[in-house]
């Protein structure tokens, strides 16, 4: 996972991410566009592309946007799709938009969640003591 706002758009709109799904947490005041559609996020809001899809994140404010990104494989998407049921879902939707408005009880969730992420993405293993320090 990894945070962006309007000075670190040409890292996320660059080539590193482009083979990953991506669940996207946006806060209000954004503009992307997804495949052909141009986005302007009035509320924050969630947004689910996936690696056939084009993103554009065209404006941003200084306020931090969160970007969690991983490939098929990390939930067998491609093998148990049936299972997953990701897919037509919040992926490959044509028929729905990728974005999901966060009212502000789900913003509340939301928001903890990904600081929950962001906790064990980041938690640190204290040094482990050396074995003499322990006989002492």
């Amino acid at each position: 996972m990894i945070s962006f706002n309007s000075e670190t758009l040409d890292f996320v709109n660059g080539e590193t991410f482009r083979p990953y799904i991506k669940v996207l947490f946006v806060p209000a005041g954004y503009s992307l566009t997804v495949d052909f559609n141009v986005y302007e996020t009035e509320n924050p809001a969630l947004f689910f592309i996936n690696t056939n899809q084009y993103l554009d994140i065209q404006s941003a404010t200084d306020e931090d946007a969160f970007l969690i990104y991983y490939n098929r494989d990390f939930y067998c998407i491609q093998i148990h799709d049936e299972e997953v049921a990701c897919d037509g879902l919040l992926f490959n939707n044509i028929f729905e938009i990728p974005k999901v408005d966060l009212l502000e009880d789900q913003l509340k969730t939301v928001s903890q969640l990904f600081n929950q992420i962001n906790d064990e993405l980041n938690f640190r293993v204290a040094p482990v003591l050396h074995r003499s320090s322990l006989t002492k």
